[in-house]
């Protein structure tokens, strides 16, 4: 097991892990932009964006993002190998041939790896006992629209978090500057907050403005949702995840959800 405490970050393209000391050793990938499997310190990425640990903490799941691929690091072998993903594209079926293009963030509940397939406005999921990729939702057309899973539409998607009962997904809508839901059960997508103007706003959640919101996560318990927007002075917000009000978070603003370095989660 990783020692308590220590922060998971994906840096340029390796994969790294920081200590509350500021110590960072890389676990996987290298300075050099690639893709390669193998022995985890040999291994190459280009510019991944997301991650997330199985439910055992065995494996960590990568979202390469620029090699549009869903990699996995075995903690225990310290080897990388690729889940889904062959080039840029889409298309469903076989993980091994199915296509995503740049995917970004991605969330693990059970069985499923749930992934926002960024440039193709989609939310998909791999599915770990059949090897198989879907489309939950998304028509693949940029929008803003709620509706039953692929008659929904999204604007370039870039993180997802699902509540611990596996009962809803949340997702950070970039470019509509909007925070969506998918009821995991119904497929229902929901606008949970934002008015969709660009903005920093505060209050009721319907009504509060968001400034391209490119991450987030929820925090224990599951009631509250912490969005990062962009650019990095822009203050982080919290929202209720049943979406009365937003507000801003007494947080430090480098655990941004973003860019280069990206705080995922903290491992028990």
């Amino acid at each position: 097991m990783v020692p308590k405490h220590r922060l998971l970050f994906l840096f340029l393209s390796a994969l790294e892990l920081a200590s509350a000391a500021s110590e960072v050793a890389t676990v996987a990938g290298s300075s050099l932009s690639g893709n390669s499997d193998g022995a985890a310190t040999l291994s190459r990425f280009s510019l991944p964006a997301g991650l997330a640990a199985t439910p055992d903490g065995a494996r960590l799941v990568i979202a390469d993002t620029s090699n549009h691929r869903i990699r996995v690091f075995e903690r225990e072998t310290n080897q990388v190998s690729t889940l889904a993903g062959s080039s840029s594209g889409f298309s469903d079926g076989s993980a091994t041939l199915s296509k995503f293009n740049l995917p970004h963030g991605v969330a693990v509940q059970a069985s499923v790896i749930y992934v926002c397939d960024q440039q193709n406005n989609r939310v998909r999921a791999v599915d770990l006992n059949s090897g198989n990729v879907s489309t939950i939702a998304g028509s693949g057309v940029a929008g803003a629209s709620d509706d039953i899973g692929r008659l929904a539409t999204f604007d370039r998607p870039t993180s997802i978090a699902v509540q611990a009962d596996g009962s809803q997904a949340i997702i950070v809508d970039t470019g509509n500057n909007l925070i969506r839901t998918i009821n995991l059960n119904s497929m229902l997508v929901s606008t949970l907050a934002g008015s969709g103007l660009q903005g920093s706003s505060d209050g009721d959640a319907m009504a509060a403005s968001l400034s391209g919101p490119q991450g987030g996560c929820l925090l224990p318990g599951g009631t509250k949702f912490l969005i990062g927007t962009y650019p990095l002075k822009q203050p982080l917000k919290a929202l209720c995840v049943c979406g009365i009000r937003i507000h801003r978070a007494r947080a430090p603003r480098r655990t941004r959800s973003c860019g280069v370095a990206k705080l995922m989660r903290m491992l028990p």
